[in-house]
């Protein structure tokens, strides 16, 4: 079965947010890993997080263990992951990555917030057509028949 790509953003910049703070703070990238379980996180991503905390200890590259998820992590992120890994700059990524995931969850939020009002006033319109239609205008039909 082929799981569905959906990414939840805010939880990706959750991850890289506090990835690059633990990071930047002195710890090993095994143990910060880990301590991202502990952060409030959807289900999917805190398994997700387990695995490859474990995928690292037993010896694989961060940017392995986050390919591995790719219907909860886009390539894009897996991709910046393995270069930072490779450039030595793994700590400047996770603070681009954070700020890149985050912008993109407002944005969809903006996108969201601006499309509920269209949406309403639609809505809105169709009920007083269905009101105009099978309420008013019968009983105006009526008011008119009795005038002669």
């Amino acid at each position: 079965m082929k799981k569905i790509k959906k990414y939840s953003y805010k939880d990706i910049s959750i991850i890289c947010e506090n990835l690059y703070s633990l990071y930047n703070d002195g710890l090993q990238m095994a143990k910060s890993i880990e301590l991202l379980e502990e952060f409030p996180l959807k289900k999917d991503y805190k398994l997700s997080i387990k695995n490859i905390s474990d995928e690292v200890k037993k010896g694989s590259s961060l940017s392995e263990g986050f390919s591995k998820f790719d219907y909860l992590y886009p390539q894009f992120l897996a991709g910046m992951i393995s270069i930072g890994e490779k450039t030595g700059k793994l700590n400047d990524v996770f603070r681009e990555m954070s700020i890149y995931y985050k912008r993109k969850d407002n944005i969809k939020k903006e996108i969201i917030g601006a499309s509920i009002y269209p949406a309403f006033l639609l809505g809105s319109m169709l009920l007083m057509c269905n009101f105009f239609i099978f309420f008013l205008i019968p009983q105006l039909e009526e008011i008119y028949l009795s005038l002669g």
